[in-house]
């Protein structure tokens, strides 16, 4: 079982990055960080990282939260190493929303050291949480640069696998914004579908049920929505099936 990273080993990593070493230290710690989360269950998660993540979002959440300045889309990763696992995804092709960032610190009001065009998401904040809202030397690149620190940086913050990162991250296909949107309508129908086409009825159920092959505008999940559901993963009622590709489920339907 490969020894996890700790958060001063993935900044020193990056900042080697920074530094313009070699790419083999970088992927080393990716690699090192993907496989060491791969096989974490809910038991194994920082529930104390995620509350103090949760909390974050309830305090900035208002004026700062936007869960399109991260990464919108992810379709058609292949990173992969020699032996075809995937230890840098799910990032390979993307795109930016610019809309809700400026060129100041994103976080004026609450801190003057970190500044990083995608700290709105829940990734972003996770990683503020995780370096202490302290800018290291790799987020003076440009933020193209660095987006899959992110990902790492965040999923080792909360020990999650890379692949339930995923699915809480983005709005992409199998992701537990399109799994309580479909599921829970009454509760979540402020989340709306990529897809203008898809058809509700007039009580905004769907009637196609392939919910995990639909993607979600990221623009609709407000900070309220983005707390909820996470504190419904740390609670533990929303689970990650290793199983099935990591796609959400509730646990009380396995019991």
């Amino acid at each position: 079982m490969t020894n996890k990273p700790t958060i001063k080993d993935v900044i020193d990593g990056f900042n080697r990055h920074y530094n313009d070493t070699s790419d083999e230290e970088e992927k080393g710690i990716m690699m090192r960080n993907f496989e060491a989360l791969s096989g974490n269950e809910y038991e194994d998660y920082n529930i104390e990282n995620f509350r103090n993540l949760i909390q974050a979002i309830e305090f900035d959440g208002l004026s700062h939260f936007n869960m399109t300045t991260f990464i919108a889309s992810i379709k058609d990763f292949d990173a992969s190493d020699e032996y075809g696992n995937d230890y840098n995804m799910p990032v390979n092709e993307f795109k930016l929303n610019f809309s809700a960032i400026t060129s100041s610190n994103a976080f004026d009001n609450t801190t003057k050291s970190f500044n990083c065009d995608s700290v709105g998401c829940i990734a972003g904040f996770a990683t503020a949480k995780a370096l202490d809202w302290k800018q290291p030397e790799w987020m003076k690149l440009d933020s193209r640069e660095y987006l899959n620190f992110f990902e790492h940086m965040a999923c080792n913050y909360l020990n999650i696998p890379l692949e339930v990162g995923r699915r809480l991250f983005y709005g992409e296909s199998g992701s537990v914004w399109a799994f309580v949107r479909f599921f829970e309508p009454q509760n979540y129908g402020s989340i709306r579908w990529e897809n203008v086409d898809r058809r509700l009825n007039h009580h905004n159920y769907d009637y196609d049920d392939q919910w995990e092959g639909e993607e979600i505008d990221l623009s609709s999940i407000d900070y309220k929505t983005a707390v909820d559901v996470l504190n419904r993963i740390a609670s533990g009622e929303i689970r990650f099936d290793d199983g099935n590709d990591y796609l959400p489920y509730y646990k009380k339907d396995k019991e």
